[in-house]
């Protein structure tokens, strides 16, 4: 700590110039400016469709998200030119907003593949099973779980609490330089979100940095940011400490609308950055999602159009071919709607962490299939 409480900050780790970022040729940032320092913790605040998971997916390398102008530093070298498995391996870590479960694959695996494939990357010796667990024992008894979770396959089964919980797990144990967190306190309750923001808080050191995005001011009551900035129309349009937080928290998102216009959008335009037409189109988007994808059984038994096989006609007997299914990828599927994406694509960017291993280089697992 230095003068009047303020946190000693290092060198610059990560420097965004200009970024200007687009997915299915729609921009959704127009000209990010973010420097952060070892040592700090900013907060990323903004109201719905303004870019802030956008931002993470792009800093941790999603193919989906394409990069049209601006550059991103990381500790001096050019981040956008490093693939995912790369940045992971230098030390940028994403915790996802929605984490998935990965069928076949314990926790305590992904967990020691990860760390061995960033201990090789170091030219530091690999864990064996034994030394593993006696090191990650301490990091399970602060975030209030048992080694019976370790047995279990990743996520699978967990609550969306747990699912939380085990996001924090993998940043304590792969002690990461950057930390982005994406809305990580979304769908806690009191207790869990107490634990998750103070197990973030220790985790906190001078040669690291964490950039938390968030819709709510209460986790900051247990994380104190250095710097909170306010996300609006794809642009920062405001940044200031953690009074500006509760600020937000008070008076929401509205009175920065002037902001937003001045930084870029035209005043038709919400802080979003869109036109209200353009927003109920990407709504009509979102909800024209392929079969099976964010839906329930019965809602897929239903939806009978997107079938992979052909139907019978019930009257004539023959077949008829239903319409063609999109086009599949080893580990990414591009959807109308960024936020729609299939379970294969969270497991691509979850086994991120862990396929940098050579030791797990095999077909990525697939999720499970309704019965």
């Amino acid at each position: 700590m230095t003068g009047k409480g303020k946190r000693e900050t290092g060198r610059v780790l990560l420097e965004v110039k200009n970024l200007h970022a687009t997915v299915e040729e729609k921009e959704i940032l127009k000209g990010v400016d973010l420097t952060v320092r070892t040592g700090e913790v900013h907060a990323i605040m903004g109201p719905n469709g303004s870019g802030k998971s956008t931002l993470a997916q792009v800093l941790a390398g999603h193919p989906a998200y394409a990069v049209t102008a601006g550059q991103v530093l990381y500790q001096g070298n050019d981040l956008l030119a490093m693939a995912p498995e790369a940045r992971a391996r230098e030390g940028v870590f994403l915790a996802f907003q929605y984490p998935v479960a990965i069928r076949g694959i314990t926790n305590a695996y992904f967990l020691r593949s990860a760390v061995n494939a960033i201990r090789k990357h170091r030219g530091e010796e690999e864990l064996g099973p034994v030394e593993f667990m006696d090191a990650l024992e301490e990091k399970l008894k602060v975030i209030g779980w048992d080694s019976s979770y370790l047995t279990r396959p990743v996520n699978e089964g967990f609550s969306g609490g747990e699912k939380k919980r085990n996001e924090i797990l993998q940043l304590a144990v792969l002690d990461p330089k950057l930390a982005i967190l994406d809305e990580t306190d979304s769908g806690l309750d009191i207790d869990a979100l107490k634990t998750v923001a103070q197990t973030v808080d220790k985790l906190r050191r001078p040669d690291n940095a964490t950039v938390l995005v968030t819709h709510y001011y209460r986790i900051l009551t247990h994380i104190e940011p250095d710097v909170v900035h306010v996300l609006a129309g794809g642009r920062i349009v405001k940044s200031g400490g953690k009074e500006l937080a509760l600020e937000l928290e008070e008076k929401g998102y509205d009175w920065l609308r002037e902001e937003a216009v001045v930084a870029g959008p035209t005043s038709s335009t919400g802080l979003n950055g869109t036109s209200p037409s353009s927003r109920r189109s990407r709504e009509t988007a979102r909800r024209a999602r392929p079969s099976g994808c964010g839906r329930s059984a019965r809602e897929r038994s239903r939806a009978s159009p997107s079938s992979d096989f052909p139907r019978r006609n019930r009257r004539s007997g023959a077949s008829r071919a239903s319409p063609p299914s999109p086009k599949r990828h080893s580990h990414w599927r591009l959807l109308p709607a960024p936020r729609s994406l299939l379970p294969q694509i969270s497991i691509a960017c979850a086994s991120v962490r862990a396929r940098a291993s050579s030791s797990w280089t095999g077909a990525t697992p697939r999720p499970s299939r309704p019965a």
